[in-house]
């Protein structure tokens, strides 16, 4: 197992300059857990998404994509406002091997990128976790008149943690090399426009063996997949709530109401489809457990409109661990958990449930 020796940020978001002018820059771990405090603008989220977008940039299919961080002529540039143009920018990491001592430094900057497609850092990424304050309030940022659906939420920031550990079969009728379930969904909610079309009016050849395949089997072993997760990550997000929370309630996830469809018919219209892919929802429901009920217990079907914020981000965050719960250990890899303003919309009593849960051996 590897753990993190330091972090270096060179005119990196609020970090300006060179490590070797100031000190600060230079962060350097001699333990299991690393707690960072100070006021509001001294630099924490910018060692967050620091070490976001480096375990982030091994995912990225071009190098142009890490590159563009470093870029001060580029509009999604992360560099400090304050460094000269031609100054280097960066994120630089050593890494520790536990067992031997032997320290491997990786670095994303103007100078060098060494993560670009690693096998290693893709390993550390699936065993690590990025929690903030933002996740959690997706959570319950929904209008009275609506439910609670969290695909969004999972497709941007869960999927790429998801191993399905079944790949997908591509238009060539080759197999996927990953299994991941981001792989998958970039897989169903980009490649359908490339499926076969009938050359008379531009419509989808709903006979072709691409077409037959990605409908009737990739769709719903996606669905079918992502439902099993939902069931395993339930369970374990209910023994958080329970054991650790204290909490009166469970989720559940409405899996009845999961589908995604594509190319379904158009209303009123016997013959013509639209084209569409229709993403699938993940609706979220909570069984509260109460005197007052009959029976003892009524299902919520809109949670963000009954429970008070801290009980609906102990849910974002029994949701979250159990997650985590499930990720793979890898022997020649880290395993970070980063968290930022992470108690923010909790009251004391959870607080110190969250610190209890995240300290534990």
């Amino acid at each position: 197992m590897q753990k993190v020796k330091s972090i270096t940020l060179r005119n990196f978001k609020y970090f300006y300059g060179h490590e070797d002018q100031y000190e600060q820059n230079k962060l350097t771990l001699d333990g299991a857990n690393l707690l960072l405090y100070g006021e509001n603008g001294s630099g924490k989220s910018s060692i967050y998404w620091a070490l976001y977008t480096f375990l982030q940039s091994c995912l990225k299919e071009e190098r142009s994509e890490i590159e563009k961080y470093f870029d001060h002529v580029h509009e999604e540039n992360l560099r400090n406002r304050f460094a000269a143009n031609d100054a280097d920018s960066g994120i630089i990491i050593e890494f520790e091997d536990s067992k031997t001592g032997r320290v491997v430094q990786e670095q994303i900057a103007s100078w060098n990128i060494s993560t670009f497609q690693s096998t290693q850092l893709k390993q550390s990424l699936v065993s690590s976790d990025f929690i903030n304050y933002k996740y959690l309030s997706k959570l319950y940022d929904f209008r009275n008149s609506e439910g609670i659906d969290l695909f969004k939420l999972f497709e941007r920031d869960i999927f790429m943690f998801i191993d399905f550990e079944e790949a997908y079969t591509k238009h060539d009728g080759s197999l996927s090399e990953s299994t991941y379930a981001s792989d998958w969904w970039k897989f169903i909610s980009t490649e359908y426009k490339n499926l076969p079309k009938n050359t008379n009016n531009k419509k989808y050849a709903e006979r072709s063996d691409e077409y037959v395949r990605f409908k009737n089997e990739t769709i719903p072993k996606f669905i079918r997949l992502l439902k099993r997760f939902l069931e395993d990550i339930t369970r374990v997000a209910n023994e958080f709530l329970e054991n650790e929370f204290k909490e009166a309630f469970t989720i559940q996830f409405d899996l009845d109401a999961i589908e995604c469809v594509f190319n379904k018919r158009v209303e009123g219209r016997t013959r013509e489809k639209d084209g569409k892919l229709h993403k699938p929802k993940i609706p979220l429901k909570v069984n509260f457990t109460h005197a007052h009920f009959d029976d003892g217990q009524e299902a919520i079907h809109k949670p963000h409109t009954f429970l008070n914020e801290a009980r609906l981000t102990a849910i974002a965050l029994a949701i979250r661990f159990a997650i985590l719960d499930r990720r793979p250990i890898f022997p020649n890899s880290a395993r970070l958990l980063i968290l930022d303003d992470l108690l923010l919309s909790l009251d004391m009593s959870h607080r110190d449930k969250v610190l209890d849960i995240i300290l534990s051996p």
